[in-house]
């Protein structure tokens, strides 16, 4: 498939595309913007996708400024970023480890949040607020990355050993995660009362 080049002068810019790039590329841009049409349209009060765009375009003439702009666009924006950004976390984790397979849920990092939320829920919940629980399962992530990285490291990391070090501590936080799940009271208790 042949590449073309656009080169512009003001501002300097040049890129490389192909056709089929650019038109999964358009399309791609479309269905966002209609998912982001969608659910702005969506809630407990509905609005007609005619009327969403009406009110992004001249809010000064539409009833439903409040709905659109001040409930529902923070919260497809903070979506739209979300998503973004994880997108570009699982990319950069594969170009590092140079394995397309590469996912946080592969290599143990997911189990360690996972591992960490059980635990945290299962034996402080009720003496410890439960606002820190987002805090307790990002340090129980990064704590399961620095275990793998260090057990992967053998006169340096390799993507392969990287990968089989992960699964094997996912596997290893999974199972411990399940024990927890078990073994708490509130599983004791539903076991006692449904037998």
């Amino acid at each position: 498939m042949t590449e073309k080049t656009v080169r512009l002068s003001k501002p300097a810019l040049s890129f490389q595309y192909t056709p089929k790039h650019l038109l999964i590329s358009v399309l791609a841009l479309l269905c966002g913007v209609f998912v982001v049409l969608l659910s702005l349209s969506q809630g407990s009060q509905n609005v007609s996708i005619a009327q969403v765009i009406m009110t992004l375009l001249s809010p000064e003439m539409s009833e439903h400024v409040f709905t659109i702009y001040h409930l529902r666009l923070p919260r497809t924006l903070i979506a739209m970023f979300a998503g973004a950004a994880l997108a570009v976390s699982g990319l950069i984790l594969q170009k590092v480890i140079r394995n397309p397979l590469a996912s946080p849920d592969i290599i143990g990092v997911t189990s360690g949040a996972s591992f960490s939320a059980v635990l945290f829920i299962s034996t402080l919940a009720g003496s410890i607020s439960v606002h820190w629980l987002p805090s307790v399962a990002i340090v129980g992530a990064f704590m399961a990355s620095i275990l793998i990285y260090v057990l992967a490291w053998h006169r340096g990391i390799t993507p392969l050993r990287f990968v089989l070090i992960g699964l094997g501590i996912a596997a290893t936080l999974n199972a411990f995660t399940t024990v927890i799940v078990v073994m708490s009271p509130n599983a004791v208790r539903l076991e006692a009362i449904y037998g």
